[in-house]
């Protein structure tokens, strides 16, 4: 789990200032989207829907990544709020 961390952490900086150490490695989208296609979340088995498309967890990875690089954004501001309220009850 930490060394999916770091490297999704790796590949958010690349995707911030738009590059990458060699041109020839996937773009930082396309390993998002493999970390989330190989994760367990990935193969659950949800009770009545069967297991989600690869273009789901591909989304949501997607949209985590950019909340993580853009914190100031008011949706995610609201969400992280939200979050924390939580933790109080």
């Amino acid at each position: 789990m930490r060394q999916h961390i770091v490297f999704v952490g790796s590949i958010l900086v690349s995707m911030l200032f738009g590059f990458s150490a060699r041109s020839q490695e996937p773009s930082a989208e396309d390993q998002i989207g493999k970390i989330a296609a190989e994760s367990t979340c990935a193969a659950t088995n949800w009770q009545d829907m069967g297991v989600a498309k690869k273009a789901y967890f591909r989304g949501m990875a997607m949209v985590f990544a950019e909340a993580v690089c853009q914190p100031d954004r008011t949706d995610v501001k609201v969400v992280a709020a939200a979050r924390n309220s939580w933790h109080r009850i």
